[in-house]
């Protein structure tokens, strides 16, 4: 049986009518139709942008910085910011979270708001609460002493058990079980926070950052975590540029309008 390969109108015409994530994917992995792609009209039934993110119809394509730890012991909350795709902002070499790019004008762009200062604020505020808090956790711990917190008297040190009025056992058995709880809660509270403030911490003492970071595009339709594909590189550029970088391939350089029936995009606080 002979075959033909598809004349350019015949090309186009079937490319317009293909759900747009897969006629996206066609055009990334195959070089020969991406011109014919570029030049026929799609159309999208809703589309939604973000700083980090595009989502079109079903398919969504995220971007993200995911930290791989140089140890055994992997920490809870770095592998659950991996497992949903990497922090959406970017890193410096401590690990300490970094916005300096976020408002800096590349070739095309258009700053519509800013509010640079107030956001800094606003983030060494949430940071310095999150020290305190983190700190007093561990004090209530015991894992520190506080500095003003005198050593017991020896005379008291000295007392003699038939000295000392014994309590009643359940009162103890409460009160030990209050103690648990509470050293329970405190730990959880470190577990959680404690590679938060390490970053600043390293950034303060010029430590070095246990991890390797990278840059990952994560691909996957609402739903469906089987479908979901992963691709990941060296973090050598800032999510910004990255992410004008992904809209040029997916929506740019068209000669064709899209035809899109709802847009989205998000506002600057949503992140």
């Amino acid at each position: 049986m002979t075959t033909h390969p598809l004349t350019y109108p015949c090309l186009q015409a079937v490319l317009e009518h293909m759900e747009p994530s897969l006629r996206i994917s066609f055009s990334l992995h195959a070089p020969s139709i991406r011109l014919a792609e570029k030049a026929t009209p799609m159309k999208i039934d809703n589309l939604h942008l973000d700083p980090t993110m595009i989502k079109i119809n079903n398919t969504q394509y995220k971007l993200g910085v995911v930290q791989i730890y140089n140890g055994e012991d992997k920490p809870d909350q770095i592998e659950k910011d991996n497992s949903t795709g990497g922090v959406p902002y970017d890193l410096n070499i401590h690990g300490v979270p970094d916005y300096s790019f976020e408002d800096v004008l590349l070739p095309g762009d258009i700053l519509i708001a800013q509010d640079r200062e107030g956001d800094e604020q606003r983030r060494a505020a949430q940071f310095l609460h999150l020290r305190t808090a983190l700190r007093a956790a561990t004090i209530s711990l015991r894992l520190e002493k506080r500095a003003e917190n005198p050593p017991i008297p020896q005379e008291v040190q000295e007392v003699q058990e038939d000295d000392v009025i014994q309590p009643n056992a359940a009162w103890v058995d409460s009160q030990y079980e209050i103690w648990n709880r509470l050293d329970a809660v405190d730990c959880k509270f470190i577990e959680s926070n404690q590679w938060t403030v390490l970053p600043h911490q390293l950034q303060e003492d010029g430590g070095v950052y246990p991890f390797e970071n990278y840059l990952q595009l994560t691909i996957g339709t609402e739903g469906s975590e089987s479908s979901k594909r992963i691709e990941r590189v060296i973090y050598a550029k800032k999510i910004p540029e990255a992410m004008k970088h992904l809209l040029t391939m997916i929506l740019g350089n068209r000669k064709k309008n899209l035809d899109v029936e709802n847009f989205k995009c998000a506002d600057r606080d949503s992140n």
